[in-house]
């Protein structure tokens, strides 16, 4: 688990460089995959993938830049490894360069609760932990920005 520094310079590192994959940790049963996605794992070419999840404080979202891990939960199912960059979220900006990203924090929680990426195609795409379920949005819906005062903090190199 990172800092929100720590989650900056990985972005920093990112930007500049084309989105080769993204995988996701989610759940199965059987052979049926229920609800959001667990973890995300965006891989950028000459960098290290960095994998966002829920924090455990619920409200925060978290990166590590350890593997995604699948895990068997017996009779409750698995979480197992997808790909991920055929979705219809993704595909778009799969071989695409990251031209900036940004911070998402929620005024509400006082916490970065996601992520924001653009990319050089003019497509744009968000991470987010919204009540400890990950979500995926090319457009973050109004009444999203709006119920948890998002503000969106551009990441920058130092100066």
């Amino acid at each position: 688990m990172m800092k929100e520094s720590s989650l900056k310079a990985w972005l920093i590192l990112a930007i500049g460089k084309r989105l080769l994959s993204v995988d996701a940790l989610i759940h199965k049963l059987g052979s049926v995959a229920h609800g959001f996605p667990q973890e995300i794992s965006l891989h950028f070419e000459g960098s290290i993938p960095g994998r966002l999840f829920c924090d455990s404080d619920g409200a925060s979202i978290g990166l590590s830049v350890e593997p995604l891990t699948e895990c068997d939960m017996q009779e409750y199912g698995a979480q197992v490894i997808a790909s991920m960059s055929d979705d219809a979220c993704f595909s778009n900006v799969i071989n695409k360069t990251l031209s900036s990203a940004v911070l998402v924090k929620s005024s509400v929680e006082d916490r970065v609760v996601g992520v924001g990426f653009s990319f050089d195609c003019e497509e744009r795409l968000f991470i987010l932990n919204l009540g400890d379920e990950i979500f995926v949005y090319r457009s973050i819906p109004s009444d999203v920005v709006d119920s948890v005062f998002l503000v969106f903090i551009a990441v920058e190199g130092e100066d």
